[in-house]
This record gives C-alpha cells, structure tokens and sequence, in this order.
C-alpha cells in the first residue's frame, strides 16, 4: 500500500473542506432567466442570503425542513411564505423581524429596493391558491367552500417564520429565546390583551425588560388573519 505524500495528502483534504463548504451554502442553480433583470437580484439574494433562506428561483436552499429543530439562522422558506415589499425591506433595514440573527442592512440602497422588489414577487410559489369564483376554466360558476383552516395551525407558522423563537422562550414550539421575556403562561390572557401585546408591544412592559426590545410596529406587519392566527396559536399552547 502507498501513502499519499505530505503535500499530497493536503490538498486531497483542502479539497474535500471546500466541497463541503459549497454545499454546507445552501445554493443550487439560479433559473432565473439571465436576461432578465430579475437575474441580478437572483444573484443578490444567492450571496447573501441563501446560507439561510430557501428561494428555488435563487437557487438557496438555506432554510431547515423542519423549523422546529432548525438551526438558528435557518431562516424562512420563501417557496412556502408569500411576502409583501414592505415587510422584506423592513426585514432587510432591521435584521429581520427579531434583530437577533440576520445582520441589519445586509444589502441597502438600491440594491436593498431590487432584493426587496424580487422576493415580493417571487416568495409564495408552493402555496396553493384556489381559483377565484367562476374563474375561466372552472367548470361552474360556483367556486367549492375552501376547507377551514385550523388557525392555531397557521399561527404556528406565524411564530416559526417571523423570529419569535429567537427572543421569547415557548416550549409548545421549542424557543428559548433570552431577549425578549417568556410566553408561557400569556395563552391565558384575553385575546384582547394578546392583541394588545402584539402590536403594540410598549404599552405594558414586563418587568426586567426595557422598551423597544419588540419592534413597534410588528403588529402591523401581519396581516389580520396572520394575527389572529398567532393569538389563536397562543391561546391554545402558551398555557
């Protein structure tokens, strides 16, 4: 048997670090039409955010399958989670909604506008949404009911993808963050007073905590079913 020269051995090792750096990125390939000028954006969001955010049109693949035992600077998956502009750019001024993983301002200016603009169109690709009533092709001219939705389902995913793990500590959804003060226990609370909470964080401080830990405005960046669901969700298992 032959043993692989020092220098040799080295490189053979050098190598193999840097394949596995490649695919620890997160990226695949950009589809993307190169001619296009979404493609510049495509490449924005491939170097700097795919190491934590899932977009196939990116080619990032950095989001955790499953967010529950997710990695903390696994990030939201953007085939699954629609976005508007102002939300991605309040993301990218503020590191994200928590201010605790993604660095603020990771891009700004107008490559901060053209990242912004490219996620608002194209984040929601997966998520399924039926036709509206009498749409061409239906069939009828009456849409089917929409099955209901389990609210406390989606307010689950309301917490996953909007940083509450990273600041409040809620067992049910294996956070323990240290930032902001714990959950348990406020799923007894009026949804009125959840509310409250929500979106407007600092009317009532918890002692130990200082305002403007929570941003603001939080509350107004879900949409009223997105809120409704988070309170839902709250109210079920922050008890």
């Amino acid at each position: 048997m032959r043993f692989a020269r020092p220098k040799t051995f080295f490189a053979i090792a050098l190598a193999g670090l840097s394949a596995i750096a490649v695919s620890a990125c997160g990226t695949q390939e950009i589809t993307v039409a190169s001619s296009t000028p979404a493609h510049s954006a495509a490449v924005l969001f491939q170097d700097r955010c795919a190491g934590c955010h899932t977009l196939a049109v990116a080619g990032a693949n950095g989001s955790a399958a499953n967010p529950r035992s997710g990695m903390r600077n696994n990030g939201p998956n953007f085939n699954v989670r629609k976005e508007s502009y102002e939300r991605v750019i309040y993301a990218i001024q503020n590191g994200g909604f928590s201010g605790a993983v993604m660095p603020q301002n990771i891009v700004s200016g107008a490559e901060a506008k053209l990242l912004a603009a490219f996620v608002a169109k194209y984040a929601g690709a997966d998520v399924n949404t039926p036709p509206s009533p009498g749409a061409m092709g239906s069939g009828s001219s009456a849409a089917a009911a929409p099955p209901k939705q389990d609210l406390a389902a989606l307010g689950a995913q309301v917490f996953a993808q909007n940083g509450c793990a990273a600041c409040h500590v809620l067992k049910a959804a294996n956070a323990a963050g240290k930032i902001g003060p714990t959950l348990e226990g406020v799923g007894a609370d009026t949804a009125a007073a959840l509310n409250t909470a929500i979106v407007n964080p600092n009317a009532e401080i918890v002692p130990g905590y200082q305002k403007g830990i929570m941003p603001a405005n939080f509350g107004q960046l879900l949409t009223a079913e997105q809120l409704t669901a988070l309170i839902a969700y709250l109210q079920k298992v922050a008890r």
